[in-house]
């Protein structure tokens, strides 16, 4: 599936996560939480990270920059949920 192939969003913010984790990882995280509640309403995420000052400029002027935006595979959605909720858990500890 697309959600984690090379290329994707989850590839791109995971590649970015190894090579500079920062703040804005927590909002990209809540940000990519609403999403899958949202059963991948992408103007959610856009809402979420635009409103918490992560803009499409920055997230492409990142050292490793997130070109591509998430892509919803719903047999998958209660685990991406669970997974996200605990990364955001551990991006603020």
């Amino acid at each position: 599936d697309r959600s984690w192939g090379h290329g994707s969003m989850m590839e791109e913010w995971h590649q970015k996560l190894h090579n500079m984790t920062d703040p804005d990882d927590v909002i990209i995280c809540d940000a990519l939480v609403a999403y899958w509640k949202a059963n991948g309403n992408i103007q959610v995420y856009r809402d979420h990270l635009n409103g918490n000052g992560v803009t499409v400029e920055r997230m492409r002027a990142y050292q490793q920059p997130i070109h591509t935006e998430p892509w919803f595979n719903g047999h998958i959605k209660d685990t991406m949920i669970g997974e996200l909720e605990a990364y955001g858990r551990l991006l603020r500890s």
